[in-house]
């Protein structure tokens, strides 16, 4: 068989393999639901730790890809209101590990806000974004909470 032949042949079957490797589609940040659509369930209220209508505290934090601004190290026990914005363009959200996991912020994405209201006693927590991999990444502070 002639040399060009045998190339015209190799080219032929390159272009049918590559025709039948069909890839995923990629969905967009844009595309994907928004947090007001979602139909997320409540995190559990944890009844150990109050949260009453007197806000002792609030806290104007930020979320980025892969970090969190503007977090406190200390706080007054009682009530405290987390008001987050996410400026980066992966989803957060703000969990408390000391009380069972419970997600104070659901997950938002990138450009949204959302508030979550926590009661705590006094003693150190933890806060972490749980999105896979985020609080690996960075994504967690320690917060020690004052009587």
């Amino acid at each position: 068989m002639p040399r060009v032949a045998l190339i015209a042949l190799a080219l032929v079957g390159v272009l049918v393999l590559s025709a039948c490797t069909e890839q995923e589609p990629s969905i967009t940040l844009e595309e994907q639901v928004p947090a007001e659509m979602r139909d997320d369930d409540e995190a559990p209220v944890d009844d150990d730790v109050p949260v009453d209508d007197d806000i002792v505290e609030t806290v104007e934090l930020i979320a980025g890809d892969i970090y969190y601004d503007n977090e406190p190290s200390t706080l007054p026990e009682g009530t405290t209101r987390f008001s987050m914005e996410n400026e980066g363009n992966l989803p957060h959200d703000l969990v408390v590990e000391e009380l069972g996991d419970r997600e104070i912020i659901p997950e938002i994405m990138g450009g949204e806000t959302a508030e979550g209201d926590v009661g705590l006693d006094a003693g150190d927590y933890t806060f972490y974004c749980s999105v896979p991999g985020h609080r690996e990444a960075g994504m967690v502070f320690e917060v020690e909470v004052s009587s």
